[in-house]
């Protein structure tokens, strides 16, 4: 296999991370919207502006629904591209 011997493991293994930190993100969530939701709660009961607060909440659910599928994408594709070099290397 050459020097190219190691690029499919190497890819198996960053799939591998990118599922390990899809897996943190998605435990992670609900606990930071859980506080967010607290803050929103807290900045109600002081008087300030609560609709900032839970357009706060809202934005950080996007914002991690976002990024919890681009890691997901970017875990699957590693795979793909790992399948196709061990193709191209006459592996598999």
């Amino acid at each position: 296999m050459g020097f190219l011997g190691g690029v499919p493991a190497n890819m198996d293994a960053g799939a591998d991370g990118m599922a390990s930190v899809h897996s943190d993100l998605t435990a992670l969530i609900p606990e930071v919207t859980s506080a967010l939701r607290g803050v929103a709660s807290a900045a109600a009961t002081e008087g300030f502006v609560i609709l900032m607060a839970n357009q706060a909440v809202t934005g950080f659910q996007r914002t991690a629904g976002h990024l919890t599928a681009d890691v997901d994408y970017l875990g699957r594709a590693l795979k793909a591209m790992s399948a196709n070099v061990r193709k191209t290397m006459g592996g598999e």
